[in-house]
């Protein structure tokens, strides 16, 4: 499973996008755009992603929870889950092996396109949005697969791009070994 996350207009639908297009192996999962309907839904949502995950190896995920954390702090104050749930599909996530892609740009970027696209709730949000990525993915820093993606940097690109390669032949090697491809 791979997931990319980051604050809107940092190009995460665009990489999305060029991973499928690349990538014949790769599936899009399903898009989350908004806040979820409510707690119980947002938690459903996330557990049946987690239990499945097994047989997600080949999905690609265009936000799957930690923007909730993400804008739910940043807009309605809290999350709709809790911090103990929180680190509990943490510890599960991080058991299935996820690639993370977080898609960053600098705030006088993603103030650039602001007014192309009205997704962000007010420009004067796009720092705390920033900052409370940073405090969501503090802890996935060390975490083998976690990348930051800037897709105004070549080189930023090409290594993502050559991680997706080498993770997806990864997940297709496994399973043809465990019998599950």
């Amino acid at each position: 499973m791979i997931i990319v996350e980051g604050c809107d207009n940092t190009g995460k639908s665009t990489l999305v996008e060029l991973l499928l297009r690349r990538h014949s192996k790769l599936v899009l999962g399903p898009k989350r755009v908004g806040p979820p309907e409510d707690k119980q839904t947002f938690i459903d949502e996330i557990w049946e992603t987690l239990s499945n995950a097994e047989r997600l190896t080949n999905v690609v995920f265009d936000r799957l929870y930690f923007s909730e954390l993400v804008y739910g702090r940043v807009l309605r104050g809290k999350p709709f889950i809790s911090y103990a749930e929180e680190k509990m599909i943490d510890q599960v996530l991080r058991y299935c092996q996820p690639l993370i892609i977080y898609c960053y740009q600098d705030p006088a970027i993603i103030r650039e396109t602001f007014a192309e696209r009205d997704q962000l709730p007010g420009e004067d949000k796009i720092e705390e949005i920033l900052n409370e990525y940073t405090n969501v993915f503090l802890p996935w820093a060390n975490y083998r697969d976690f990348h930051i993606y800037d897709y105004r940097n070549p080189l930023s690109v090409a290594k993502i791009m050559g991680r997706v390669k080498e993770y997806v032949k990864s997940r297709v090697e496994h399973e043809l070994f465990w019998g599950r491809g």
